[in-house]
């Protein structure tokens, strides 16, 4: 019925649990365990929520990456011009200290 557990043993636990709690306090004890689960739920989904930001900046790198590799040749010129880029700024940096 529910994963492989039949009738006769939620049956089995229904008993258990008016024996060992009383009629009086399952429909505490029910609450108790709803509201630990939506607390326990909401902190997951708190702590996804930054995973899943990161998780989408990387993919979205992934993807910049993959149609890199579709067009070599725009790869290539901006791997180029971002290293000369870098190298253009120390240089000038030096005239300006030569002067």
């Amino acid at each position: 019925m529910f994963g492989g557990v039949g009738i006769w043993e939620i049956v089995l636990l229904v008993v258990l649990a008016l024996i060992l709690f009383g009629a009086k306090k399952l429909p505490g004890l029910g609450r108790s365990a709803g509201k630990g689960m939506r607390e326990f739920k909401d902190s997951a989904k708190d702590f996804k929520k930054p995973v899943d930001e990161v998780t989408d900046l990387v993919v979205l790198d992934e993807i910049k990456d993959l149609a890199a590799l579709r067009n070599p040749k725009t790869a290539l010129v901006r791997m180029l011009d971002d290293k000369s880029e870098g190298a253009k700024e120390p240089t000038a940096s030096r005239t300006q200290a030569d002067s």
